[in-house]
């Protein structure tokens, strides 16, 4: 007998907007830390391309210059990274994009052990900010760990 397995992912429904963002709300120790990022990704499809092209970002808080936003959506593994000023507070780092997207799967690079704590992916619907996806509880092991979830 032969049997198929097909894997079904699911779409949250209404989940298009233009403004995306990670939510942290255990904070971090301190700036240098966590909740540092390295890169975040936010794909359309499982496995498939990043959307993070284009748009703007921006954040809660941010630590200097060179540890801005931006640095997290450069596409630049190695480089600078986002961290926020504040520590043990909610943060947030918010991707803006040209134009309504879906995001299905979003990926989140590290820059600092531990990673944050706890992320929640939330989109703008036009009157508040809508949680559509809670990572619980997370584990970081290395610097530049990469963990991809699914929404």
């Amino acid at each position: 007998m032969i049997v198929d397995t097909v894997k079904c992912y699911f779409e949250v429904a209404g989940t298009t907007s233009s403004e995306w963002r990670l939510y942290l709300p255990d904070g971090a120790v301190n700036w240098f830390a966590g909740p540092n990022i390295q890169e975040i990704e936010m794909h359309g499809t499982i496995g498939g391309a990043d959307q993070c092209n284009g748009g703007t970002a921006d954040a809660s808080s941010e630590f200097d210059a060179t540890h801005n936003a931006g640095c997290a959506f450069d596409n630049d593994p190695v480089g600078f990274q986002w961290a926020p000023s504040t520590a043990n507070a909610p943060s947030w780092i918010r991707y803006t994009f040209p134009s309504t997207v879906d995001v299905v799967e979003y990926t989140v690079v590290s820059a600092g052990n531990p990673g944050p704590k706890k992320i929640q992916l939330q989109y703008w619907d036009g009157a508040s900010w809508i949680t559509v996806h809670d990572s619980g509880d997370l584990t970081w092991l290395n610097t530049g760990e990469m963990k991809t979830f699914t929404v």
